[in-house]
C-alpha cells in the first residue's frame, strides 16, 4: 500500500464529508455519510449496515436501489457483503464472480437492480471486532476503483467506523441517529422471529431460516414477509405450512 495514495483518498473523503454539511463532519446523518462514500469512490450506490447476531441492520443508504440490494442479501442469508463482513476482510466482486460464488444473489441482483458489482469494507472497533460494514454497488460488470482495495479500506473504512461509533450509545447497540424506515422495518424481524418461536418451539436462528424460506418460496423480500406477519396480513400457520 502506498501511503501517499491512502492520504490523498482520505483527504478527498474528508473534504466530501465537509462539503455535505458545511464542515460539521461529526454531525452528519448516516445517509449523508453514505452519499459521501458514493461520491468519493465514484460508484452508483453505497450503504451502511450494523452487524447483529441474528440479522443485519441497515442504517444508511445512498442510491435508488441500495436498500433493495441490501434486502436481497438479508433475504437469502448469503452474498458478497455478508461474506466479507464475516471474514473481516474487504472484498470487491465483479459480475462474473457474483455469478460464480453467489448465483442466487447474482440472479436476483441483476433482475431487480441495475447493479452488477459490489464492494464491502468491514468496519471495526479498536479491538478489531467487526461491528458494521460499508457496502457499495457498481453498475459496471467490473467495479472500477481508482485506488487498490487495501488503500480504499485504509482511507475510508476507519473514518466511517469512527462516525458510526460516535453515534452509538454506551452499549454500542442503540443508535443515537433517528432510525430510518428501512431500519424500523428490519427491527421487526426480532418480533417476527419470536412469533414463529411461539408457534413452533424452534431456536431464533431456525425461526429466521423459516421466514427466509417462506420469503424465497413466495418471491418476497424478508422485510415484506415480516411486515405482513407483524401486522396480521400473514399468519404463522401460513408461514410454517410452507416449510
Amino acid at each position: 500500500m502506498r501511503l501517499g495514495d491512502q492520504m490523498d483518498l482520505r483527504s478527498r473523503f474528508v473534504g466530501e464529508l465537509r462539503r455535505m454539511d458545511g464542515g460539521r463532519v461529526l454531525d452528519l446523518p448516516p445517509n449523508r455519510v453514505a452519499e459521501a462514500v458514493r461520491a468519493v469512490l465514484g460508484l452508483a450506490g453505497a450503504g451502511i449496515v450494523m452487524m447483529d447476531r441474528l440479522v443485519r441492520l441497515p442504517v444508511a443508504a445512498a442510491g435508488e436501489h441500495v436498500s433493495e440490494a441490501e434486502q436481497l442479501q438479508v433475504t437469502l442469508g448469503d452474498g458478497p457483503c455478508i461474506a466479507a463482513a464475516e471474514l473481516g476482510e474487504p472484498l470487491v466482486s465483479s459480475e462474473l464472480e457474483l455469478a460464480g460464488r453467489w448465483p442466487m444473489y447474482h440472479a436476483a441482483l441483476v433482475t431487480r437492480t441495475p447493479y452488477r458489482g459490489t464492494l464491502t469494507l468491514p468496519l471495526t472497533r479498536a479491538d478489531g471486532h467487526v461491528f458494521a460494514a460499508l457496502d457499495a454497488y457498481s453498475t459496471d460488470p467490473v467495479p472500477e476503483l481508482h485506488q487498490p482495495l487495501d488503500v480504499v479500506q485504509a482511507a475510508v473504512g476507519p473514518i466511517v467506523a469512527m462516525l458510526l461509533l460516535g453515534a452509538l450509545a454506551g452499549d454500542e447497540q442503540q443508535l443515537l441517529w433517528p432510525p430510518n424506515e428501512q431500519l424500523r422495518q428490519r427491527q421487526q424481524v426480532w418480533l417476527a422471529v419470536g412469533m414463529i418461536q411461539e408457534s413452533s418451539a424452534v431456536s431464533d436462528l431456525d425461526a429466521l431460516a423459516i421466514l427466509r424460506g417462506y420469503a424465497f418460496r413466495t418471491d418476497h423480500l424478508l422485510d415484506a414477509v415480516v411486515d405482513d406477519l407483524v401486522h396480521g396480513l400473514l399468519t404463522t400457520s401460513q408461514v410454517l405450512a410452507a416449510v
